[in-house]
C-alpha cells in the first residue's frame, strides 16, 4: 500500500522509500502502529487504542510516540506530514496531503503561521503610518501670489494663486487679469469644495 512517497508491504512487514531507495525491515511496535494507522486511514486512533496494541512490554506512551517519530522519519519530510498527531485525542492516518502552512511561505518565513505573517505585515504597516506622521513632507505647494479683492459691500476675499508649473511672470500675468474682471462683480458665487 502506497504513502506519501513509501510503499508499505504488510506481509514483508517493510516500508520502503521511493524517493531514496531504501528499505525498511519495521520492529514490532512500529509494524503495529502503521499497520492500525493504515487499516483505518483518515480516521483518528487515540493513543489509548494504539497502545492496546502494543505487546504488554511497549505499552507506555514513550514507546508509541517513538514509534510515531521513526515512522515520521522514515517517511520522509513531505510524506511525514500524513501522519498528524491530534490535539489530546490520538494520531490519523490521511490518504492525501492536506494544504501545509508551511508551504505558503519559503526562505526566513517558512516557519510562520498565516496569523503571524498577518500580525507581522500589521506591524510593518503602523510603522509605515508612524514614520510618516512624524516626517514633514518634503515638497509642498505654497502660493506664489496671495491677492486681496474688495468688493462694493466691503467684503474682503483673499485668492491665492499656487504655482502649477508656470513660470512667476505667466502667474502674475493671470492674476492682473483675474483681479479686476472679480472687482468689476456686483456678487461672487462661491462653491464649496
Amino acid at each position: 500500500m502506497q504513502i506519501g512517497c513509501c510503499w508499505f508491504d504488510i506481509k514483508r512487514t517493510t516500508l520502503s522509500n521511493q524517493q531514496n531507495e531504501t528499505s525498511w525491515k519495521m520492529p514490532l511496535v512500529e509494524f503495529v502502529v502503521l499497520e492500525h494507522l493504515a487499516r483505518f486511514r483518515d480516521q483518528v486512533l487515540s493513543k489509548e487504542q494504539l497502545l492496546q496494541l502494543l505487546p504488554q512490554e511497549h505499552r507506555t506512551p514513550a514507546k508509541l510516540q517513538e514509534a510515531i517519530d521513526r515512522l515520521r522519519f522514515f517517511l520522509g519530510k513531505q510524506s511525514a506530514q500524513l501522519l498528524e498527531a491530534i490535539d489530546d485525542q490520538g494520531f490519523i492516518l490521511h490518504t492525501r496531503m492536506k494544504a501545509s502552512i508551511n508551504h505558503t511561505f519559503s526562505g526566513p518565513l517558512a516557519g510562520m503561521t498565516k496569523q503571524k505573517y498577518g500580525l507581522l505585515i500589521a506591524q510593518i504597516l503602523l510603522l509605515i503610518i508612524f514614520i510618516h506622521s512624524i516626517s514633514e513632507p518634503i515638497e509642498s505647494i505654497n502660493p506664489l501670489n496671495n491677492q486681496e479683492i474688495h468688493t462694493s459691500s466691503g467684503i474682503v476675499s483673499y485668492y491665492s494663486v499656487p504655482n502649477e508649473g508656470g513660470s512667476l511672470a505667466d502667474i502674475e500675468d493671470l492674476s492682473r487679469f483675474f483681479i479686476p474682471q472679480l472687482e468689476r462683480c456686483d456678487s461672487v458665487l462661491t462653491v464649496a469644495t
